[in-house]
């Protein structure tokens, strides 16, 4: 599996956490995981069974019917969730484990930080799949060293056009970016204190 699909699998996790106590989230991903190794169809927990990419057409006039529309946006969506039930192994058990289980650990720091970067808007104003696209990238940028920071602002936005509307990208882009600049600069500091 590729670190873009164990992305969009942890992505799929943390989309539940404001639906789940601590226990239940952990018992939802333990369920979660076990479906994804056996590649059982209907793997997703309950709370991202409607969490579908958003289709978009770039020409508003195009002479396709509502019915035909419909049947594509299905078909897309049923691709999306065929494409996520890919080969799914240990390593990537391990990987998704240890970033869902980070993001829990620090997401009282997690939502602090973006909440600081959001100008204004508190996390409760935020859509669903902005916050978990959020709470994945922001912990990236913030505790995982494996991931360039740039990295994780770019797969941030990749996701967010799959899964949110075109606003979201730049709030999404914005937020993350404030994130990077900061730390950049707190290291810096560190840096010349240090010489």
């Amino acid at each position: 599996m590729k670190r873009r699909e164990q992305r969009e699998v942890i992505f799929r996790l943390v989309f539940c956490i404001p639906f789940y106590s601590k226990e239940e989230m952990e018992e939802q991903t333990a369920f979660f995981l076990a479906r994804m190794k056996a590649q059982d169809e209907d793997y997703l927990p309950e709370a991202a069974k409607n969490l579908r990419p958003v289709k978009r057409t770039m020409d508003a006039a195009a002479d396709t019917s509502a019915a035909e529309t419909a049947a594509a946006d299905t078909s897309a969506a049923d691709k999306s969730a065929a494409d996520t039930a890919v080969v799914f192994g240990e390593l990537d058990e391990e990987y998704v484990l240890r970033e869902v289980n980070g993001i829990l650990e620090n997401l009282p720091a997690i939502d602090s930080g973006i909440e600081s970067k959001s100008k204004g808007w508190e996390l409760d104003r935020f859509g669903r799949a902005e916050l978990a696209i959020l709470r994945v990238a922001a912990y990236e940028i913030m505790y995982d060293d494996e991931i360039p920071p740039s990295v994780a602002v770019n797969e941030a936005v990749e996701m967010t056009k799959k899964y949110c509307d075109e606003k979201a990208r730049a709030f999404v882009n914005g937020v993350l970016s404030g994130m990077v600049k900061e730390l950049t600069n707190a290291e810096n500091e560190s840096d010349a204190e240090t010489k």
